[in-house]
């Protein structure tokens, strides 16, 4: 195809978006800790269990469940007090979160026995959080916050192009605003 001449035969753009992910079930937290700190799942049940008895920062670890009941949205204030508390790192972040934003995770009908895990309103931890404490603490608060973020928005765009009679595609992504995937980015 070198030094051929392209047409090209069709070319699209289409923006898009992306909701944030729902708060952790047990076991979207397990696969989210194996991958970003590689631990295993007895490792990060065993860890919940000690933010939820010992310190009380988060709710109920062994649920199955990603959705929040909507009695919780009275809760946020306090949530959200408790995680700047709680982690001095993710403070900064709460300042570009929209509290008034109610997002899918709010749902009474998808509510099984015991909601998502999320962090509680208990500002202080019983004693000193451990290194993996406190990462599975950040984990499960980044992945509440991202319910008060904007959507991630993208624009997609393909060229298709014929040379000598050879369809070449061409794929290209951008960014438009990062949104809750800022979260993750510390």
């Amino acid at each position: 195809i070198n030094n051929q001449t392209g047409k090209v035969i069709n070319n699209t753009q289409n923006n898009k978006q992306q909701l944030a992910p729902l708060p952790f079930s047990l076991s979207a937290l397990q696969i989210a800790a194996a991958k970003m700190f590689s631990m295993s799942a007895k490792q990060v049940l065993d860890i919940c269990q000690q933010l939820y008895e010992k310190h009380k920062l988060i709710t109920y670890p062994r649920s199955d469940c990603q959705y929040l009941p909507k009695e919780h949205l009275h809760d946020i204030p306090s949530v959200v007090n408790a995680i700047k508390s709680v982690s001095s790192k993710l403070s900064p972040m709460l300042e570009q979160a929209d509290f008034n934003k109610k997002g899918s995770a709010w749902n009474d009908k998808k509510v099984s026995a015991h909601h998502a895990i999320i962090p509680t309103a208990k500002d202080k931890p019983t004693g000193s959080l451990s290194s993996d404490e406190g990462k599975i603490y950040e984990l499960v608060a980044k992945q509440y916050l991202a319910q008060f973020y904007p959507n991630f928005e993208y624009s997609e765009k393909q060229i298709n192009t014929e040379i000598a009679g050879g369809l070449f595609i061409s794929r290209q992504k951008d960014i438009i605003k990062t949104g809750w995937k800022d979260l993750f980015s510390l």
